[in-house]
């Protein structure tokens, strides 16, 4: 068995070892048991990520964050399953118009933007369930980044 080795600085390689590992299945902490943490301690944990079900590790003892890459999930693909309407099938039933400033598809496109599939609840959470809104690029950042904010709030227990 090979000597734990101390993560001061990881080579790229091994990074990227480590994803491969972690799309192929591989179950995280395995992944990562021969490391050890600047603090000395070998103990991990994972840290998930509400938005996109992505993990990372994280020491158990001195919560210290040696490696800050966000990974997918275990055994995930990068693409995800079919099941959320497409654009088009969305603007159909929805408009062809930003549901967050109210901006026209042609005018978005004149401005070199376009009109994005936003899922109102949590893919990670909800999966392709809906509801769905058809949201410019702008407006989709910012209505994410709020749900993300409010999701951590409820994460933690209440108001910060």
């Amino acid at each position: 068995m090979n000597p734990p080795r101390r993560i001061d600085r990881v080579p790229s390689e091994t990074l990227a070892e480590c994803r491969a590992r972690l799309r192929d299945g591989a179950d995280a902490l395995e992944v990562f048991a021969p490391f050890v943490c600047p603090c000395g301690v070998s103990s991990w944990q994972l840290d998930r990520h509400t938005a996109n079900n992505g993990i990372r590790l994280q020491c158990a003892a001195c919560k210290g964050l040696p490696f800050p890459t966000w990974f997918l999930p275990q055994g995930s693909k990068r693409r995800r399953e079919t099941g959320a309407p497409t654009l088009t099938e969305l603007t159909k039933t929805a408009g062809t118009f930003c549901h967050g400033c109210g901006t026209e598809q042609q005018v978005l496109l004149h401005f070199h933007t376009h009109l994005q599939v936003h899922h109102a609840k949590p893919y990670a959470e909800q999966g392709h369930a809906g509801p769905f809104l058809p949201l410019c690029g702008p407006c989709h950042e910012h209505v994410t980044a709020v749900q993300r904010f409010y999701r951590l709030l409820m994460m933690r227990g209440g108001a910060a």
